[in-house]
């Protein structure tokens, strides 16, 4: 059986973003990108050694990784029920400090309940 999943329209990407969260000196960050490939060329530096093997570093002080996020299913949920993307390949991002390189990913507006947060 074949997944089908439907996307949400994926907001301007002109909008004036959303401001990072500070924390205890942390600036907190919700980001979107188009897809993992920019996620990770923006987020982390990568070396190849010379028998070929990958090290990624992060960028800033903290990454999470979480890729595609999917609308809530309804209760009770339907058997045909297919889900519903939302647009992007997501992550969070903690650093000690501004970090201006990301606000062209901010997502657009917050989630009043984010899916995953910084303990």
């Amino acid at each position: 059986m074949t997944d089908i999943v439907d996307t949400i329209e994926a907001p301007p990407r002109d909008e004036a973003p959303a401001e990072p969260i500070v924390t205890e000196g942390f600036c907190d960050y919700m980001v979107v990108f188009a897809d993992e490939a920019e996620a990770y060329s923006v987020l982390y530096d990568s070396a190849t050694d010379d028998e070929g093997n990958v090290t990624l570093t992060a960028k800033f002080t903290a990454v999470d990784m979480i890729g595609t996020i999917y609308e809530p299913a309804p209760d009770p949920v339907p058997e045909d029920y297919v889900p519903v993307a939302y647009p992007g390949y997501h992550a969070n991002v903690r650093n000690i400090g501004p970090a201006p390189k990301l606000d062209a990913f901010v997502v657009p507006v917050l989630p009043v309940t984010p899916l995953r947060v910084w303990a």
